[in-house]
């Protein structure tokens, strides 16, 4: 049986690469024509090829992916593989495209028998003698990629420091008892924030919660010991802290561990017995313990002058200073034991953890300086709610558009900020939807230890969860009747002058400015609302959707440059701006008498009132952003979608912070300046106002409150 077995899988084996050769023949044969059909010279063009800057370290050839798939014959179909290669001392891949009756071992036999050539040329040519001195090439593996989707210390240190502070609370508001339910719900606790998204999200760089949780998990019997008897629990901590310490550095020395891992596959032991150990680990965490049971039980505060903080912030600096400098000169992994890289390997992140602990004291104790400014903005809110999901999304996000590349990506600081602000936006958006879908719906949950309760609570709003009730404050620049000025008032930003006729107040300079001449009429003389039933809020709708489509759908259709004089051309070019305007006219009304829906709940939201104040300088700036980058290029610029949407966050957010800077340094320019010239009449006398002749100058301003009902007409203007 097992025999007749052994016989069908040889034969099928024999049959699947006799298809295989002689469809690669059919695509050689083709390609060795005077006038080779398309498909063949897609396949061709499709091969990875030697780019340029090979001694920067360009050596491999990917190829490219999408267009070697959409070859479609009678016989077969492109498939796309790589072939990984060793010549001499390099190692590199190459992307190959070959017919899809070829598997991983039918394209490794092709190469060993150098099958793959056009004519007398090999399609994978070795790289030339000028760049390595051994010429032949030493297939290593080969690897084809199915077109079917087959499912497959300081964050410690703080950690330590929150664990013991909440369980000395605990223990606190239990009346200074320590008992074993409350250690219970300690450990409860934990695993109701964790559990619920892990569940959801479980993937494979989740192994740091099950570390993080054992660490986690010795709270409550280090605080026992430090309740029970000090001494001990000083031995004890002493104790585990010079265990971690020397077991990071006897790993390092006896193993030749480099200081971190550069490298999977050069440094697999660095994983297996380090990196991802408890005891790795455990150093920073007993640090954040001492320091969090410090905080709840001091009675004064130790820094009592300022040389004292002083001198504490340049040692703290000058620790983490050292830490990442050592890194950069311990980079190279050891050949032989080495004690540089065992020193620095078992103290490096106690170390980190420690100078971060003396930031959180000078902060607590008011030495932060700008850096308390900094971590205390309200910017950082939503971004702590949204932690845990950001950390479980983001080697996911970044591994799709990783594996969604189908060329080198060329370094440049310029692409790889782009490349990071573009990460950051996808993930935080990605991680809002987990966090609000499936992470806080189990936070809101009422628990009981001996029976579970459900309690009805709704989602919390997007606006609520991301502001938390703060207020956003800006500065304003206002204009008095006899000259300008600039306090803060309010929530006004900024103001445009514009000129308009005497018979002109606030109110109708803000209907022109906002709603349109005709429709500011309108708003502004109606007797009554126009709709009086949903049927005619629905119709309006459908027409004024439907509009706006066809503007931007016949825009496509009509995109060719006419050689004669063009009917629709003509119609389209004279209408669509006016249409696309009466349509966005019905969305203003819609919201204006109650029938905007989610549109007006989404025009709505505070997150538009910054951008708001910031478009004038945005429109100004962002061709600049745009062409520099542009400039910057030195290669090709590979069309992807998530590419594309990539590169216009980045252009957004460069943008948005050029502007916000530019924006802020004219205004408070001209509020100093302003200020200088009321103040420089007060030696001569009184400064005469002229009086507008044939018009009159107002200078607008835009309040918080305006921009969130953009569509009211009773709002109020500024003197």
């Amino acid at each position: 049986m097992a025999s007749g077995y052994l016989l069908l899988v040889l034969i099928a084996s024999s049959s699947a690469l006799e298809k295989c050769m002689n469809d690669t023949d059919v695509f050689l044969q083709e390609l060795s024509q005077d006038y080779p059909k398309d498909f063949a010279v897609v396949m061709y063009d499709s091969f990875g090829k030697m780019g340029s800057n090979v001694r920067g370290g360009n050596l491999n050839r990917p190829g490219l992916m999408s267009e070697c798939r959409s070859v479609h014959t009678a016989s077969f179909s492109g498939q796309y593989c790589q072939v990984f290669l060793t010549q001499g001392d390099l190692f590199y891949f190459v992307g190959v495209c070959v017919p899809d009756s070829c598997d991983n071992k039918e394209v490794h036999m092709l190469m060993l028998e150098g099958r793959l050539k056009f004519g007398e040329v090999s399609l994978i040519p070795p790289l030339p003698s000028i760049f390595v001195n051994e010429s032949k090439l030493e297939v290593m593996s080969t690897y084809c990629l199915s077109k079917a989707v087959h499912p497959d210390a300081a964050g410690i240190a703080c950690l330590g420091l929150l664990s013991a502070k909440s369980l000395l609370s605990s223990i606190q508001r239990n009346e200074d008892t320590m008992s074993p339910r409350l250690v219970a719900d300690f450990y409860f606790k934990r695993i109701r924030r964790i559990q619920p998204l892990h569940m959801f999200v479980c993937l494979p760089w989740t192994w740091y919660l099950s570390l993080d949780f054992q660490c986690y998990a010795t709270t409550p019997l280090l605080i026992l010991a430090h309740r029970k008897n000090k001494v001990v629990f000083a031995v004890l901590v002493v104790t585990l802290l010079l265990m971690t310490i020397l077991t990071g550095s006897i790993l390092t020395a006896l193993l030749h561990l480099p200081v971190f891992w550069s490298d999977v596959i050069t440094t697999p032991d660095f994983g297996l017995f380090y990196y991802q150990k408890p005891y790795s680990r455990y150093g920073p965490f007993l640090i954040g313990i001492l320091f969090g049971v410090y905080l709840k039980i001091r009675k004064a505060t130790l820094l009592k002058k300022k040389w004292q903080a002083a001198l504490g912030w340049i040692c703290s600096l000058s620790v983490l200073a050292l830490v990442v400098g050592l890194s950069y000169a311990l980079q190279d992994t050891p050949d032989h034991p080495s004690e540089p890289h065992a020193i620095y390997q078992g103290l490096h992140r106690t170390a980190w953890a420690t100078a971060l602990t003396w930031v959180v004291l000078a902060c607590e104790e008011g030495y932060g300086g700008f850096i308390m400014n900094l971590l205390s903005l309200k910017f950082w809110l939503p971004l702590s709610n949204l932690s845990f999901s950001c950390y479980l999304i983001h080697p996911l996000v970044i591994s799709i558009y990783i594996g969604l590349q189908e060329t080198p990506i060329h370094y440049l600081d310029i692409n790889f900020m782009y490349l990071f602000v573009g990460h950051v936006a996808l993930i935080v958006v990605l991680s809002y939807v987990v966090t609000v879908l499936v992470e806080r719906p189990f936070i809101l949950l009422k628990w009981n230890l001996m029976a579970v309760q459900l309690e009805v609570i709704p989602l919390i709003s997007l606006q609520a969860f991301l502001h938390q009730g703060s207020t956003l404050c800006c500065q304003m620049v206002t204009s008095s009747s006899d000259d300008l000025t600039c306090e803060p008032r309010g929530d006004l930003f900024y103001y445009v002058g514009v000129c308009v006729p005497d018979s002109c107040d606030d109110k109708e300079v803000h209907m022109l400015m906002i709603e349109g001449i005709l429709f500011g009429v309108y708003l502004k003389t109606r007797k009554a609302t126009l709709l009086k039933k949903k049927w005619q809020a629905a119709l309006g709708w459908i027409c004024s959707l439907s509009v706006l489509a066809l503007v931007v759908g016949l825009s496509y259709a009509l995109q060719d440059t006419p050689d004669h004089p063009s009917a629709p051309h003509a119609i389209y070019q004279g209408l669509h701006r006016t249409a696309w305007a009466t349509a966005l006219t019905w969305v203003v009304l819609a919201c204006e008498e109650g029938y905007g829906g989610f549109i007006m709940s989404l025009l709505s939201l505070k997150f538009w009132l910054p951008l708001s104040n910031l478009s004038f300088s945005c429109y100004l700036i962002h061709p600049l952003v745009v062409y520099i980058y542009i400039g910057l290029q030195e290669t090709p610029i590979h069309y992807l979608d998530i590419n594309f949407m990539y590169m216009f966050v980045g252009h957004v957010a460069l943008t948005v912070v050029l502007s916000y800077v530019s924006l802020t340094f004219t205004i408070y320019s001209l509020c100093a300046g302003d200020q200088s010239t009321m103040q420089a009449p007060a030696n001569h006398g009184t400064p005469t106002t002229p009086s507008p002749t044939r018009g009159q100058t107002i200078m607008r301003t835009t309040s918080r409150a305006q921009t969130l009902r953009p569509f009211s007409n009773s709002s109020q203007g500024s003197r």
